[in-house]
């Protein structure tokens, strides 16, 4: 398991910063999205889903989704929709 922080987040994917050393361009990783504290959003109270590794730098990290059901993308809809609302 490893801990990341969201940079930038789009129906398209996820920006991540941290150490992404142990990650190879086109492997699927699962992704769980809490909060700093290890709450979960307030509107998306549960994100688990799928992507796929699209970037790899030593601190960043840029994934694809690929959800793997349909409460998986729409659960991705709420954080991408938390993310326009806070910027």
């Amino acid at each position: 398991m490893f801990s990341f922080r969201i940079e930038n987040v789009s129906a398209g994917g996820l920006g991540l910063v941290g150490d992404a050393t142990a990650f190879h361009v086109g492997s699927p990783v699962r992704v769980i999205v809490t909060t700093t504290h290890g709450m979960r959003l307030a509107t998306c109270p549960r994100l688990e889903t799928w992507a796929v590794v699209r970037r790899t730098e030593p601190g960043t990290l840029g994934l694809a989704w690929s959800p793997d059901t349909a409460k998986s993308a729409e659960e991705i809809l709420y954080l991408v929709n938390d993310a326009a609302i806070a910027s």
